[in-house]
């Protein structure tokens, strides 16, 4: 594995700036400040990336995150396998806000050897342990033994089932236990919560006895209130007795004397609404005008609401202001800017191929998409035009049919509402009152005119008159009824035959509904007002997409655009697009991202006018609220309101102001009847009796409902008692199950400790195996190193221990390597670095 080049856009603070490996050892010889820590640490992010830390504090993402503000990364280029390979990341605030593209520095192409953990699949150790081992900052020369370089020093690095986790195994049945013993207040251990469950239930049980007790004693408390109870009743009983007899003498004084306390109640109640309007009772419209102020002023606050919701976030709008410092582009620029993108893309790809705009290829695009499922023949298309004209017709048809069988039914209605008021019957009834007046005057011409010689002339006459006049009205009457029973049948028939030619309509429109709803299936469409104008969208589409097709392979035989044409073009986009891109942190020169500079200017042109317009609206609405505000508060001003709401003080003066007038009209009643009933009758005052009477009633009355309070209490008293010795059954049962499960949980914090040690005495044997090499490599670089050691250092022996840290072993003692000199230790700690690195990396040897 070799460097061989690097470019940082932005890391710390360095930037802009390019650096080419060569063989061997590569040194920067540079002034202090200049970056070289900065430089080693932007080499290790290249292929472990930067670590996310929630830690308070600076972390190492913000640390490097470049002064000026520009793009946060940049790449590398390196040799692996025979093969070279570009890697480009950038680092965000958050990890998951970074990107990483790996490239085959020869072909161009991206590679997909690699993934987004390159370091670890390239030294086959994670972030942690290539600090601790190949990487050597500057100052963390010290190393210790990781699960990492343990597999990979035991060779176990490719086999991922067999890698020796230990410290994630020993911190997890380290938690585990913890989970049992913890004591901590905030994340008990199992354990300890079983023990203070066990505590709890024993101090329980402990109050049993004395909840027995008091349990006695509280119903033989409520039995002494029940017989208490029984005596008042009995007493009650007699004076209403008494009371009963009395009111009937004093029943009419009675009334009168409810009449006056109502009087004084409501005169009472008079005075506090005056007291409440005495900064002078408002007129109706006033109030009416002041609730419709309150309306509109709840519903200008929820308008209010709905524009503040839909504002931009506040580092939005910030990003947007930075982003238009310089004024908002027309839609004329916009348009001119995104024209000439689309030509510099029809003139970068003319050399190459000739394939359509943009544009063209998105509505292409769009239309392949609207056409997926189906692409209907011009046959087909003229066909479901036909259909959808016909279900026009179908529904100008249906619409008119039901027009004629609606009017039908109300002639039939009309008609049997008739029938049902005349009956045909005042024709006969004219013919019954002649047929009587002729018989009664043949009647008479008989009885008073019998010698007559006329009499029996004038008799024939009216009796014959009335024989004929009574068979003319009835057969004019059946003949009505017949024609009347004719008429409705013939109108029954229409009306039947209008319906089903209703129903035969809507069938049909139904049928071309259904056709036309399969035709349209196929095809993703907005929703519209009516088919016609779907299918008519199908057609457009149709012939934009045949437009298309031909425009497409028309293209295929043009070439068009030339260099100088390009440079051009390019030059005034890019000038007008700098300060936007800048924003975006793109640089068009490198990246020649014009469309997507132009896709977001123009969505955030339009969430920036947005913007504007619902923020000025909003503050003219919160100015009118205010407004309308200052004015209701002004009229709530002028009345003791208890209510905090201005829509509950509203209400609560409405309530007053109709209680008010209420008040003073049956105030106005009650004077009117006492007057009366005064004039009527001897009022005596001094007939008290009663009411003595029924004092004593309201006294016994709440005495009475006092004890049943208390009885009910009592009782409560006794079922949350009740309860609380039915806990104890609960309790004791709990006990012997915590007994239990606090044993068994005893047993496995034990089997968690045992194992715990099985897995460390399992780590130092594993360990053991390679410490052999590790000595020897410490030695040899110290020897080579340190050719010039002190006599007593070149005697001692410096050990290695299995968790990296060096120890000396002179004259019989051994010492920690805190005794050596700074100096010296940094030495050790370098060498015993080459010898970890010689055994991680045997076939690459890189010292």
């Amino acid at each position: 594995m070799r460097l061989v080049s690097c470019e940082i856009g932005g890391f710390g603070k360095i930037s802009a700036y390019s650096h080419t490996f060569r063989e061997g050892l590569n040194a920067f010889c540079e002034d202090n400040g200049w970056g070289k820590t900065t430089f080693s640490v932007f080499v290790k992010a290249m292929f472990y990336g930067m670590e996310y830390s929630r830690k308070q504090g600076l972390s190492e993402r913000e640390h490097y995150r470049p002064w000026d503000g520009g793009v946060y990364g940049g790449s590398l280029v390196f040799e692996v396998g025979g093969r070279r390979y570009r890697v480009e990341r950038t680092f965000g605030k958050k990890d998951k806000d970074d990107t990483f593209a790996l490239y085959d520095d020869v072909t161009g192409k991206p590679s997909e050897d690699f993934g987004v953990n390159l370091g670890e699949e390239i030294f086959e150790v994670d972030r942690d342990s290539f600090g601790k081992s190949t990487f050597i900052p500057q100052e963390g020369l010290e190393t210790t033994m990781t699960d990492s370089i343990n597999a990979k020093m035991g060779d176990l690095s490719t086999a991922k089932d067999d890698i020796n986790n230990f410290d994630r195994a020993v911190k997890a049945i380290d938690e585990a236990r913890k989970n049992y013993t913890r004591r901590s207040k905030t994340n008990t251990g199992k354990l300890e919560i079983m023990k203070r469950q066990m505590r709890e239930c024993n101090e329980l049980l402990e109050q049993q006895e004395a909840m027995n007790k008091g349990y006695e004693e509280r119903t033989e408390l409520l039995e002494q209130r029940k017989r208490s109870l029984q005596e008042l009743e009995g007493k009650k009983a007699g004076l209403a007795e008494q009371i009963r007899m009395l009111s009937r003498q004093e029943q009419s004084f009675g009334q009168y004397r409810e009449k006056k306390r109502s009087l004084e109640r409501h005169l009472a109640d008079s005075a506090g609404l005056d007291a409440f309007f005495a900064a002078g009772i408002p007129k109706e419209d006033e109030l009416k005008d002041m609730e419709n102020l309150e309306r509109r002023m709840h519903v200008a606050r929820r308008e209010i609401e709905v524009k503040q919701e839909g504002l931009p976030p506040q580092e939005e709008i910030e990003r947007l202001e930075m982003l238009f410092a310089s004024g908002v582009p027309e839609e004329a620029d916009l348009s001119q800017w995104n024209l000439w993108a689309g030509r510099l893309k029809e003139l970068r790809v003319a050399g190459e191929s000739h394939k359509l705009s943009e544009d063209m290829k998105a509505h292409l695009q769009e239309m392949s998409s609207f056409f997926e499922r189906k692409l209907p023949q011009e046959e087909e298309m003229a066909a479901a035009e036909e259909r959808v004209t016909e279900l026009i017709k179908l529904e100008g048809r249906a619409d008119d049919a039901k027009t004629r069988y609606q009017t039908l039914l109300l002639q039939r209605d009309q008609m049997e509402r008739s029938r049902a008021g005349k009956g045909g019957l005042s024709g006969l009834i004219v013919c019954l009152f002649l047929c009587i007046a002729l018989a009664g005057g043949g009647i008479a011409f008989r009885t008073l005119a019998a010698d007559s010689a006329y009499s029996l002339p004038l008799q024939i006459v009216c009796f014959g008159g009335a024989l004929l006049i009574l068979s003319l009205g009835c057969w004019s009457f059946l003949r009505s009824k017949g024609a009347a029973r004719k008429a409705a049948e013939e109108l029954e028939r229409q009306v039947e035959e209008a319906r089903e030619a209703l129903e035969r309509c809507e069938n049909l429109r139904e049928e071309q509904r259904a056709s036309c709803k399969a035709f349209l299936s196929d095809f993703l469409l907005p929703p519209l007002d009516n088919m016609q104008q779907m299918v008519h969208e199908v057609r457009k589409n149709l012939d934009l997409y045949n437009s298309l097709r031909q425009e497409e392979r028309k293209s295929e035989q043009e070439v068009s655009g030339t260099l100088e044409e390009l440079a051009d073009l390019q030059l005034r986009l890019y000038t007008a697009l700098a300060p936007f891109a800048e924003v975006y942190h793109i640089d068009l020169y490198h990246e020649p991202q014009e469309e997507e500079v132009l896709r977001r200017l123009q969505r955030d042109r339009t969430v920036f006018e947005n913007y504007r317009k619902d923020y000025s609206e909003m503050l003219s609405r919160t100015e009118e609220n205010r407004e309308m505000e200052e004015s209701l508060q002004a009229f709530l001003g002028r009345f003791p309101t208890e209510s905090g709401e201005a829509a509950e003080q509203l209400k609560e003066i409405r309530s007053k102001y109709d209680r008010r007038f209420a008040l003073a009209r049956e105030i106005r009643e009650l004077k009117g009847e006492l007057s009366r009933f005064e004039q009527e009758h001897q009022i005596d005052e001094s007939r008290g009796s009663v009411e003595e009477l029924q004092k004593q009633q309201d006294e016994l009355d709440a005495e009475v409902a006092e004890l049943n309070r208390t009885i009910a209490q009592d009782r409560e008293n006794l079922s949350a008692m009740a309860e609380e010795l039915e806990r104890f059954e609960e309790a004791q049962t709990r006990r012997e199950q915590l007994t239990e499960d606090i044993e068994a949980a005893q047993q496995r914090v034990k089997l968690l400790e045992n194992t715990a040690r099985c897995l460390q005495m399992a780590r130092d044997s594993f360990l053991s195996r390679y410490m052999k090499p590790l000595q020897e490599g410490l030695e040899k670089y110290r020897s080579r190193i340190d050719r010039n050691a002190a006599d007593e250092l070149a005697s001692a022996q410096m050990t290695l221990d299995m968790d990296l840290s060096v120890h000396i072993s002179y004259l019989g003692n051994s010492r920690e390597s805190d005794y050596l000199s700074a100096g010296y230790r940094n030495l050790i700690a370098f060498c015993s670095r080459l010898a970890l690195l010689d055994v991680l990396y045997q076939k690459e040897q890189p010292v």
